[in-house]
């Protein structure tokens, strides 16, 4: 799929934090990259990175790992980190309901479909890893910042690097 461009996201991030179900919901997605259900239990820290649990364990309960705002500034430039606002909350591993979180991110999935008919939740932590690629960030810490393993992050996000990620790096750096 065919990640939507950095502009765009950043226009749906700031259009989206109106809504008050699932506008912090969104910009969260796109500016920490972790998967639907997990913003559901995201807390941001003023220094750029955020506490979430990971959701996607084979066994046990989920656990906290950090993540980071992807552009840095961010957080504090949408008001993400005093204005917190979404439909449920974790706040501790055993607080996790995947049931209600399922219905709540089909609901929203459907919600953001208002904004591209195309679009998927997905589609905002995939333009994540994507950019972390294009911005540097080491695969290692990209990965971890996702809840992957570095061979999972590369075979999924080094393969969908485009031409003018490469000029977008170059431009960059």
């Amino acid at each position: 799929r065919n990640a939507p461009d950095m502009k765009d996201l950043l226009d749906l991030a700031v259009t989206a934090l109106s809504h008050d179900r699932y506008g912090w919901l969104t910009a969260c997605m796109i500016v920490y990259g972790c998967r639907p259900s997990e913003t559901l239990s995201l807390f941001p820290n003023p220094n750029g990175t955020a506490k979430v649990l990971t959701i996607k364990k084979k066994k046990g309960l989920p656990t906290w790992r950090t993540t980071m705002a992807l552009p840095k500034d961010f957080p504090e430039k949408l008001n993400l980190i005093d204005q917190i606002s979404r439909p449920l909350e974790f706040k501790n591993p055993t607080d996790f309901d995947p049931v209600a979180s399922k219905k709540i991110t089909d609901q929203w999935g459907r919600w953001i479909k208002k904004y591209d008919p195309e679009l998927q939740l997905y589609d905002l932590r995939h333009s994540w890893a994507r950019r972390s690629i294009v911005q540097g960030v080491p695969s290692g810490l990209a990965a971890k910042c996702l809840g992957h393993s570095i061979s999972v992050f590369e075979k999924t996000y080094l393969s969908t690097t485009t031409e003018k990620d490469m000029a977008d790096y170059q431009a960059n750096n």
